[in-house]
């Protein structure tokens, strides 16, 4: 149903259609209210509430007005009402450091062990190494025996003991699993993955990877043509991404000689 039609049904109801009235019954009724004036049945001020009223045009607009504009607002609000609220609100595409004892809290959530290759492998136990804050949500890199690592991704959660609910990917040990830029300014890719949170059904997308020795500060180009700053430490950096996205084959990198410079993302394959 248009919203045309239901402000013409609005503003049409300000004036309720009228039955026709014969001039012969406009006189009974004008006689019948002249008589019971008379005999003092009723007041002059009570004969003119019984005669219809139909208000003067000037204030027949200023309702139709009125009433159009509470139209236009709740159909603002109706518009509004299917606007859902951006997945991740808050999350920034440039990250801050967090304190060394909201990481003791990470890693009191995150697993604390990843599973060792093979059925009847023994847990693996990982440090954390570093870890990066996006508004709300927060993001740890913990490193193991064997090359093994694990990036966690702490959401929060209400109906968690703890607050969070943690997204986790991470390598097992073996060889060949952690590999280096060719040159001391690159930087590589190792994993990424898009996950989806059971708490939200909003998708997200962790990346881990490792940077060269000059490497201070790292930008990642996404396929959409966006970029977002990788948190960088000891040779590693992380990100992660609100929504399935995919990370592009360059990235921008500023060396500890303050140059910057674009360098093509490497792969463990190239």
């Amino acid at each position: 149903m248009s919203e045309k039609s239901t402000l013409l049904r609005a503003v049409g109801a300000l004036k309720p259609s009228e039955r026709d009235v014969s001039e012969s019954e406009s006189r009974a009724l004008l006689e019948q209210v002249n008589l019971r004036i008379s005999e003092g049945a009723t007041s002059a001020e009570e004969a003119r509430r019984l005669t219809p009223y139909q208000p003067p045009v000037a204030t027949r607009r200023l309702l139709a007005g009125a009433a159009a504009t509470a139209l236009v607002a709740v159909g603002a609000i109706t518009v509004s009402n299917y606007d859902t609220a951006p997945a991740y609100a808050g999350w920034t595409s440039t990250p801050t450091e967090i304190a060394s004892s909201d990481v003791d809290v990470m890693a009191q959530i995150c697993p604390p062990e990843i599973p060792g290759p093979g059925p009847d492998a023994e847990m693996i136990p990982v440090s954390p190494l570093l870890a990066e804050e996006r508004g709300p949500y927060r993001m740890m890199l913990s490193l193991g025996d064997g090359d093994s690592y694990q990036v966690c991704l702490t959401l929060p959660d209400e109906d968690s003991s703890q607050g969070y609910y943690p997204v986790a990917m991470g390598s097992v040990p073996g060889p060949g699993n952690v590999t280096w830029p060719a040159e001391d300014d690159g930087a590589l890719l190792l994993d990424a993955g898009t996950y989806t949170p059971p708490i939200n059904s909003d998708p997200v997308t962790l990346a881990v990877g490792t940077a060269g020795s000059d490497v201070e500060a790292l930008t990642l180009h996404t396929s959409e043509g966006s970029f977002v700053e990788a948190t960088v430490m000891d040779g590693w950096w992380i990100v992660w991404i609100p929504g399935e996205v995919s990370i592009g084959d360059s990235a921008s990198v500023v060396t500890s000689e303050g140059t910057a410079m674009d360098v093509i993302l490497e792969s463990p394959h190239t």
